[in-house]
C-alpha cells in the first residue's frame, strides 16, 4: 500500500517531469505550443528528453513461462524497451510506468513488466513497487489540473450516484445500462463517463481519447480525483 505522503511525493515528481518536458517543448517549437495539442502526451519523446533510450521491438522475450513482457527497464544502459504488439494506450501507459521506475526506484537495475492498461494500481494486492510507477504514469498522462479543467467544461461539477439528471443523459449513450446500476455502481459510472462524447447538447472529445489512455485508466483516475463519486 502506498502511503499518502509517498503518493504526494510521486504526484509532485510526475508534475516536475511533465513541467520540464513542457518547457522543453515550448523552447524547441517553431510556433506557440497549444495545450490541446500537447495531449495525448508524446511519452516516447519525454523519455528521450530525460536521457533514456527507447527500443521498440514487436515483442520482448520472457524468461518465465506464462509471463508476457510488455516493458523493460535496463538502468545501466539508460534504456527502456516497449513491445509494440500491444494497443497504443497500453504502450503509452507502459512507457510512462517504466519512466516512473526510473525516477522512483534508483536501486532497480533490470526489471520486466507485464502489459499495463492503466487500471492496475487500484488492485490492493498489486505490489507497492508496481503501484508507485502506476500512480506516476497516471499523473504524467492524465495530469489532474488539465483533467479537472476538461471535466468541468464537459460535465460541470463532479458526478455522483445521486445526480439522476446527468446520469439519465449519460445513459442515452448506452441505453442497455440500467439506471439503477449507474446510480449504485461507482465503477460503472466512471467507465461510462470516461468514454462518452456528450452530455445533452454539450459535445466534446471523450476523455480517454484526449489523453490517449484506456477507458479503465481514465475511469480510475476520475475516481482517484473524486470527479466521479
Amino acid at each position: 500500500m502506498v502511503s499518502i505522503a509517498r503518493q504526494d511525493f510521486i504526484t509532485a515528481k510526475a508534475r516536475e517531469v511533465l513541467s520540464s518536458f513542457w518547457r522543453h517543448s515550448v523552447g524547441v517549437a517553431s510556433t506557440a505550443l497549444d495545450i490541446d495539442g500537447f495531449f495525448p502526451l508524446r511519452v516516447d519523446l519525454l523519455a528521450r528528453q530525460v536521457g533514456l533510450e527507447i527500443d521498440e521491438p514487436d515483442s520482448i522475450p520472457s524468461d518465465k513461462a506464462g509471463f508476457e513482457v510488455a516493458g523493460m527497464i535496463d538502468r545501466p544502459s539508460r534504456r527502456i524497451t516497449i513491445a509494440q504488439k500491444f494497443p497504443a494506450e497500453y504502450r503509452r501507459f507502459t512507457t510512462a510506468h517504466e519512466i516512473g521506475h526510473w525516477f522512483l526506484h534508483p536501486s532497480l537495475t533490470y526489471h520486466r513488466d507485464r502489459p499495463i492498461q492503466g487500471g492496475e494500481h487500484s488492485n490492493p494486492r498489486r505490489e507497492t513497487v508496481e503501484q508507485e510507477p502506476d500512480l506516476f504514469a497516471a499523473e504524467l498522462l492524465m495530469p489532474r489540473k488539465r483533467l479537472h479543467d476538461l471535466f468541468s467544461k464537459a460535465f460541470g461539477s463532479p458526478i455522483s450516484g445521486r445526480d439522476r439528471e446527468k446520469l439519465e443523459l449519460l445513459q442515452m449513450h448506452k441505453p442497455q445500462l440500467n439506471l439503477a446500476r449507474l446510480e449504485s455502481e461507482l465503477r460503472l459510472r466512471s467507465l461510462l463517463i470516461a468514454e462518452v462524447c456528450s452530455l445533452g447538447p454539450v459535445i466534446f472529445r471523450p476523455l480517454h481519447r484526449v489523453f490517449g489512455v484506456s477507458v479503465t485508466a481514465m475511469a480510475i483516475q476520475l475516481e482517484d480525483l473524486r470527479l466521479v463519486t
